[in-house]
């Protein structure tokens, strides 16, 4: 009996998925019709067609028992949901202290909280990757990054 609920909740998990990619991929054909440049819009059409595509297989595999039973385990998935909502800070962060405050604290805590413990590698990514970003983006292309509402 176990088998066959496993197998049930596989099937609901796929269809989920179908559903959603299908949803993403025409969100995403949409709005790529905005672009202005005709031919720029290739890619975006190609992606989202490849994903409407993978949305039909995984329909396909679900209603006809394709492959093998899939077996979810979710007991990892509290810290996933924790590195999401700092994630998610960081976003915010960015919005209102800029990029180049926001992303020094955003990787010392992401690297403390995935197990990096030695102080000189957090260190030297959380100054160097901001650094390299300034010189190559800021200086050298002359691209704007954000700097956030409180520096404007």
């Amino acid at each position: 009996m176990k088998e066959k609920d496993s197998a049930k909740k596989s099937h609901y998990i796929n269809y989920g998925a179908a559903a959603f990619l299908t949803i993403w991929a025409l969100i995403f054909i949409f709005e790529a019709r905005k672009i202005a440049e005709p031919s720029s819009r290739y890619f975006p059409y190609a992606i989202g067609g490849l994903t409407i595509a993978i949305s039909v297989f995984l329909v396909i595999k679900a209603l006809f028992n394709i492959g093998h039973l899939e077996e979810f385990d979710f007991a990892r998935t509290s810290k996933a949901m924790i590195y999401a909502i700092i994630l998610t800070t960081y976003v915010t962060c960015i919005y209102f202290a800029g990029f180049y405050i926001a992303t020094p604290i955003y990787l010392v805590v992401g690297m403390l909280f995935l197990g990096q413990r030695n102080k000189k590698t957090i260190l030297s990514i959380a100054i160097g990757t901001p650094l390299i970003i300034y010189l190559f983006f800021d200086l050298l292309l002359k691209m704007r990054i954000p700097q956030g509402i409180f520096f404007m």
